[in-house]
């Protein structure tokens, strides 16, 4: 071994000997893609060593191939025939239709059991895919299922107001279609909103005397 001069503050004749050995070994290979981990509980082979371990051996890497292979067949297709996600689309254009109908989101999660959070994330276009069984459930919902007392928008009703008027009914006589029993009926309804149920009759009577509205009534927000 070569020697080498002693220190200033050493003993005198002291001789120092520098010995060269091997770099320590790495935890890890400079790449992780090499890595093989030693055995242990988890056998080679199983995701969770791959996973944990981060083992990167042959089987190992097979098994993790194979879970996401395995996963991504689930969630298109998990009993061989039926998506397991399904684009939300239609039932984004459903909710439209309810909204204008006069069934905001509040009714429609009471009817559906499908969450209101859920519901206006589809609404807003941020939830893009969903269940078949949550859609389904969705399109069940209908307009007649709006609730009674909710207030609509009141332009569709009055257009049908107005056209009953003009084919020569009276507003006692259209109150008194409408259920009033008054001695004296009289139609009294507010322009900006009338209530659902309201609307429904309304929209009845016009249909019986042959008449028609060119749009559905529309939820107030």
């Amino acid at each position: 071994m070569p020697a080498e001069s002693a220190p200033a503050d050493s003993a005198p004749g002291a001789v120092y000997e520098v010995v060269f050995c091997d770099p320590p070994p790495r935890r890890w290979p400079r790449r992780e893609s090499d890595y093989v981990a030693a055995d242990s509980h988890r056998a080679h082979g199983a995701r969770a060593k791959y996973v944990m371990e981060r083992c990167r051996c042959g089987p190992c890497r097979r098994a993790n191939t194979d879970y996401a292979r395995e996963r991504d067949r689930a969630s298109r297709r998990p009993d061989g025939g039926a998506p397991a996600y399904v684009p939300a689309g239609r039932v984004r254009e459903h909710l439209e239709w309810l909204r204008d109908g006069g069934v905001g989101l509040r009714r429609v999660a009471e009817v559906s059991g499908v969450s209101r959070s859920a519901l206006t994330a589809i609404a807003a276009g941020r939830q893009r895919r969903l269940r078949p069984a949550t859609g389904e459930r969705i399109m069940a919902v209908s307009r007649r299922d709006g609730a009674a007392g909710a207030l609509v928008d009141g332009a569709p009703t009055w257009q049908l107001l107005e056209q009953l008027l003009a084919a020569g009914h009276s507003r006692a006589w259209i109150a008194r279609q409408l259920g009033s029993e008054a001695t004296t009926p009289a139609l009294q309804l507010r322009r900006e909103r009338v209530l659902r149920s309201t609307a429904i009759a309304v929209e009845q009577l016009a249909r019986r005397q042959g008449l028609g509205a060119d749009r559905p009534v529309r939820a107030v927000s």
